[in-house]
């Protein structure tokens, strides 16, 4: 019992210190995979984010086993109380946050910033041009003052009901299994501009 009251402890020690570095940042970096909104500690951040006013700058994950689907990833925002695993769930609340509550904060905010695609199958070039896009993002980044949210009621109405099979088989990343390469029948024949060198 003693070791779970220091976890506890610890938690509460590390969310305070988290949620002042968010607090004080000039704005939050939202790197957005499949898996984020699953995260309690990353809820927590982008929580604070928005209920401080700090600027939220979105980065979607666009390739690989953790890319980022934006609809999928507001019917998680909408039904983060029901998506979340007990013990993500069990964390969020230790740490202060109800999962009801932050899917409506997280379902009425985040679909509207505009996020900076990232594909880290990019050349060198475009890497370092979505890089520069990220910082000047960050750079443009001001505390304004965000409309009000809408209506509790009329959210909690409005958001329909939750399909989370469907939701969180997409979260899992593909399996590791490689598909062998197709081999045409036939050789393609080479251009008749072509000359041999």
């Amino acid at each position: 019992k003693i070791g779970v009251l220091r976890q506890r402890r610890s938690a509460r020690l590390d969310c305070a210190v988290l949620t002042k570095h968010v607090r004080e940042s000039g704005c939050l970096l939202l790197l957005q995979s499949s898996r984020v909104l699953l995260r309690p500690w990353c809820i927590l951040e982008i929580v604070t984010a928005i209920d401080e006013q700090v600027p939220i700058v979105g980065v979607s994950l666009t390739s690989g086993g953790w890319a980022y689907n934006f609809a999928l990833a507001e019917q998680m925002m909408a039904h983060l109380d029901t998506f979340l695993p007990g013990d993500a769930a069990l964390t969020l609340r230790t740490l202060g946050v109800s999962p009801l509550d932050a899917a409506y904060k997280l379902s009425s905010v985040l679909p509207n910033i505009i996020s900076v695609p990232l594909s880290m199958n990019q050349s060198r070039g475009v890497l370092t041009a979505t890089v520069k896009d990220i910082v000047d993002a960050m750079d443009s980044a001001q505390r304004v003052v965000r409309p009000p949210l809408p209506d509790r009621d009329a959210w909690l109405a409005g958001r329909g009901e939750p399909q989370p099979e469907h939701v969180l088989a997409a979260t899992r990343p593909p399996p590791a299994a490689l598909t062998p390469a197709t081999i045409p029948e036939e050789v393609p024949a080479l251009p008749t501009c072509f000359r041999p060198r």
